[in-house]
Parts: structure tokens; sequence; C-alpha cells
């Protein structure tokens, strides 16, 4: 995956409010090992999903040194994980 691109996969992603489905087929489409994701170029990855949660996980971890990966699990408040990422591309 390019970082040129992250910011706007990142734009896409929030302006047609993917980040928050529940449906599951939208889901898929974004985390599904293909040879590219649907919605965006033939030219970009399968997976970009998952891509982009690592990215905010990784910007949790670095902003959070208080945070072992033992927590990290342990917390379900994904939207205090988000929040507390300061994940901007």
């Amino acid at each position: 995956m390019k970082k040129k691109y992250e910011e706007d996969i990142w734009t896409y992603l929030i302006e047609k409010k993917v980040l928050y489905s529940t449906e599951y087929m939208q889901i898929k489409r974004y985390i599904d090992d293909a040879p590219f994701t649907p919605s965006f170029s033939k030219k970009s990855p399968g997976r970009i999903g998952i891509w982009v949660g690592w990215q905010i996980v990784r910007s949790y971890m670095k902003n959070r040194t208080d945070v072992d990966l033992i927590k990290l699990m342990n917390n379900n408040n994904y939207q205090k994980i988000l929040n507390r990422s300061k994940y901007k591309p």
C-alpha cells in the first residue's frame, strides 16, 4: 500500500460512512482478500480495510505508551481507541 493514497482512502471511508457500517456485505468488500478492493481502482490492493485498521492501531500504540498489547486486546471500546489514536493520515 502506498502511503501517498492513505489520506484519499481515509477520506473516502469517512465520506461514504463506511467506518461505522454494520452491514456485512459492505464490510466484506473492504476486508476480503482479492486482487483489488472494490470501490477503489483495480490497481488498489485487496483488504484495504485491514490495512487502515492497522494504521489506526499503530497510531494508537504510538500515542499511548501506557498501553501494552494485552490492554489493547482487552479494550472493546473501539470509538475510544479511534479517538485516542489521533489517526490523521
